[in-house]
């Protein structure tokens, strides 16, 4: 028992040590939903299974913050609700403890933005996310779970300078993302 607990710790320890940050982008672009995988987010659906989960994020902000924290542009406000229906699928073939899954996140947003000379009230469709491969992990126990996911974020829609609200960022974007989730059991371990 005991040297179970240690070889979880070490895989825990490991996943930590190797899943640092890093993040790129161009004027603080971001394709991937954020508030995908953050529940559970390296158990993937059981071989041969299928899984649909929804995510949903509202943001509301009054203001656009400056270097010294103020407020740099006047009677500013924003309210976008996103909506992002997940399909997972695992295949059923696995690799002893490693499973092969795919999928895709369709994001549905509605944004709403008011500068002091105009505002915009759009609804529309976010750039598709397609999981092309997650490696899978889940120990016997079902006590700690890794992933590795490929995935790419497909242009959608146009995007045009003028609009103060662009639903897609019509950009292709290449993700990797690693997590983990161990579980303690009721010996705490």
């Amino acid at each position: 028992m005991v040297r179970r607990g240690w070889a979880h710790a070490t895989a825990t320890l490991a996943l930590l040590g190797v899943s640092g940050v890093i993040s790129a982008t161009e004027n603080g672009l971001q394709n991937y939903p954020i508030g995908v995988d953050t529940v559970l987010n390296a158990i993937v659906p059981a071989p041969g299974d299928t899984q649909f989960y929804n995510y949903t994020q509202f943001y509301t902000a009054n203001r656009v913050a400056g270097p010294n924290g103020g407020s740099v542009v006047p009677d500013f406000k924003a309210n976008v609700l996103v909506e992002a229906p997940r399909l997972l699928h695992t295949w059923g073939n696995t690799l002893g403890p490693i499973t092969l899954s795919s999928g895709f996140v369709v994001p549905i947003i509605h944004a709403e933005t008011g500068l002091p000379t105009r505002s915009e009230n759009r609804w529309g469709f976010g750039d598709v996310i397609v999981h092309g491969l997650i490696v899978g992990y889940a120990s016997p126990e079902k006590t700690l779970f890794g992933a590795l996911d490929l995935s790419v974020a497909l242009p959608t829609g146009s995007f045009s300078k003028t609009n103060i609200d662009n639903i897609p960022s019509a950009t292709q974007d290449h993700d990797l993302s690693v997590s983990g989730l161990g579980i303690l059991g009721d010996d705490g371990v």
